[in-house]
């Protein structure tokens, strides 16, 4: 590490660089970590521990995908770094596959009594727009990148410009209960079987609606392998039903 002189202060390494025992592959996997961080350099965001594990989990279920039909979407990207890394993923894995940012690009949108947390009080106008980056900026972040659509406006709203597509990919990390619950009745119906869809907020504290919106979607569903993580991603598969092939 860095010695730093007096006064100065340096975040820590959020991961063993160097082990001479690693444990586990994680801890040694090289090309991950610098496609993470070049993300990070890219979009002017900080790294989180957490937040490493999570996108080390969307590789491999990206990797999941690799030979399935369907396009590829998201649904809030902030500044654009789980974007960045799901395209440089995508890019890795020479899929063709076009990819969707869907946001408002204004921020986080008004709250109900479910979205209100014990722990943080995130209901504040300077705290919503906190979340606030501009189009421009975030196609500035991607630009490196050809194969990416753009859809602004509050959800649903931007769905519309979708309905015909079909997925095997998509990343719902919208905060709140409406336009999760929006998010999860919109693609749900049109994710392939054997399609991934991961959700960010499912074990945040921060943003409680996020997890009732999705526990109340799922109460409607038959055919969907869920796990929740304890980073507090959650993933599901959508199964084949009895009788249906893959396409």
């Amino acid at each position: 590490r860095r010695i730093l002189g007096k006064g100065q202060h340096s975040t820590p390494a959020l991961w063993p660089r160097t082990r001479e025992k690693p444990r586990v592959l994680y801890e040694i996997d090289q090309e991950f970590h610098q496609l993470y961080e070049r993300g990070l350099h890219v979009t002017h965001m900080r790294d989180v521990a957490m937040r490493r594990q999570r996108y080390y989990t969307f590789r491999s279920l990206l990797h999941g995908v690799a030979e399935a039909p369907g396009d590829v979407c998201e649904v809030g990207c902030y500044r654009g770094l789980s974007a960045h890394f799901i395209a440089s993923t995508l890019r890795d894995m020479n899929k063709r596959a076009r990819f969707h940012l869907c946001d408002s690009f204004e921020g986080l949108s008004e709250f109900s009594s479910v979205d209100r947390s014990d722990f943080h009080d995130m209901n504040q106008p300077e705290k919503r727009q906190k979340y606030r980056c501009s189009l421009d900026a975030v196609q500035r972040h991607l630009q490196e990148f050809d194969f990416i659509d753009y859809h602004q406006g509050w959800i649903p709203e931007p769905f519309r410009a979708l309905s015909a597509r079909q997925f095997c990919f998509v990343h719902i990390d919208v905060d709140l209960y409406q336009p999760t619950r929006d998010s999860f009745a919109f693609f749900y119906p049109r994710l392939l079987p054997n399609g991934v869809m991961v959700f960010d907020d499912y074990g945040s504290v921060k943003f409680p609606g996020a997890r009732q919106a999705i526990d109340e979607c799922l109460a409607r569903v038959d055919d969907a392998f869920f796990v929740a993580l304890p980073a507090g991603q959650a993933f599901l598969i959508k199964l084949l039903k009895p009788g249906e092939r893959a396409r």
